[in-house]
């Protein structure tokens, strides 16, 4: 029987490294989910239904906020202007509309379907360029805090 001793050094030199450089990994993390958010609202603003551009122009990405260990980024759509956002994001064709009273709504009563103004526009113009683009998130996440650690 063989008996070995292992000595592993350098460990306070990383743990130095790993402090040091902390604070970098969390802001390359923080603009890296700033900058998918922005590619979701630009894909989404390929898809947001246009009539007059009120609804695409108030689309937005605030900047990252932080909450102890966490970052939120949020993104949307509306203002006091424009207070139809969510109704025209979940306009879904179906028996149940938000408000019988929207034009849209009493189009699909009467069994038209809804004019969305442009190809490949319509309901849940944020949801679907998001939930197209949400695996790749966990990734370039990871790619943004190890490359800041590196450094």
């Amino acid at each position: 029987m063989a008996t070995f001793n292992l000595t592993i050094g350098g460990i306070d030199k990383l743990k130095e490294k790993l402090a040091r450089n902390a604070p970098k990994a969390r802001q390359a993390v923080k603009a890296e989910i700033y900058q998918f958010s922005e590619e979701v609202m630009s894909d989404s603003k390929e898809v947001v239904p246009v009539r007059t551009g009120n609804l695409m122009n108030t689309g937005k990405v605030l900047l990252p906020t932080e909450q102890g260990n966490t970052v939120t980024v949020q993104m949307g759509y509306g203002d006091s202007a424009v207070g139809y956002a969510i109704y025209v994001h979940e306009a879904l064709e179906g028996p149940n509309p938000i408000d019988p009273n929207w034009s849209w709504a009493k189009k699909v009563a009467r069994g038209g379907q809804i004019d969305w103004t442009r190809p490949g526009s319509g309901p849940k113009y944020l949801e679907r360029p998001l939930k197209a683009k949400q695996d790749q998130l966990p990734g370039r996440v990871g790619d943004a805090y190890r490359n800041a650690l590196k450094s």
